[in-house]
């Protein structure tokens, strides 16, 4: 599998669900034509039943289906439940991620694509919170959940779901976050995607990556930290 790369599609950012609605489709990482929106190429179709309706409940029941017993928590899928009944995303999302057993049974799917839907299903979850302030850091809260708290499980894999958060954020700060973590999963798992001939390695040239943090606003901090990634990897 190669790592996510820009892609020359165009596809539109997807419109935010209804409060009480499941999303359409678990959203994997799609293409665009423009830096904003990064891809990883296509996998075998996944295990997990790619249907709209009642799609949380059904991802609650995979989880917790396959979850080693001994990780997950005994009120894990009564606790999702309720989130669902009540319509409340950031519930779902923490109580899905702070629940050993369920990022278990998440990182175990396989093929890859297979994660990045279920994982996708999460993040679209963010759609649903009125609150940016609180939006972002649930997002930030899902960015550590995949690219640090579980750094023992298959860095393509955290790679192609960050991708896939990073494909449903529009704002700035959090691309260019995204993006830095990207890279250093990237660097670990084919250090090769980021040489000066391929796609990811051709994005964080020095005047690609200064016109991306110009167009994102991002502010010198940021901005540092993106250019630290590009350069180490």
């Amino acid at each position: 599998l190669a790592p996510p790369v820009p892609s020359r599609r165009s596809t539109p950012r997807p419109s935010s669900p209804r409060p009480n609605s499941a999303p359409a489709h678990p959203r994997t990482a799609t293409p665009n034509t423009t830096p904003d929106t990064i891809a990883m190429e296509p996998q075998p179709s996944s295990t997990l039943v790619n249907v709209a309706e009642h799609a949380e409940l059904r991802l609650v029941q995979l989880l917790a289906e396959s979850a080693p017993p001994a990780l997950l928590g005994p009120t894990f899928a009564s606790d999702c439940e309720a989130r669902i009944a009540s319509a409340d995303a950031p519930g779902l999302v923490r109580t899905v991620i702070r629940d050993p057993g369920a990022m278990t049974s998440l990182f175990a799917i396989d093929p890859i694509d297979g994660a990045v839907s279920a994982f996708s299903l999460l993040a679209a979850l963010l759609d649903r919170v009125d609150d940016p302030e609180e939006s972002g850091r649930l997002c930030a809260e899902l960015a550590e959940a995949v690219g640090r708290d579980n750094a023992s499980y298959d860095p393509r894999k955290r790679a192609a779901m960050l991708c896939a958060l990073y494909n449903l954020r529009t704002d700035g700060s959090e691309k260019c976050r995204l993006l830095s973590r990207v890279v250093e999963l990237t660097a670990r798992s084919d250090p090769r995607a980021l040489g000066p001939s391929r796609p990811l390695g051709r994005v964080l040239e020095c005047d690609s990556v200064r016109r991306m943090a110009d167009g994102w606003g991002v502010s010198g901090s940021e901005r540092r930290a993106l250019y630290r990634a590009a350069a180490d990897g």
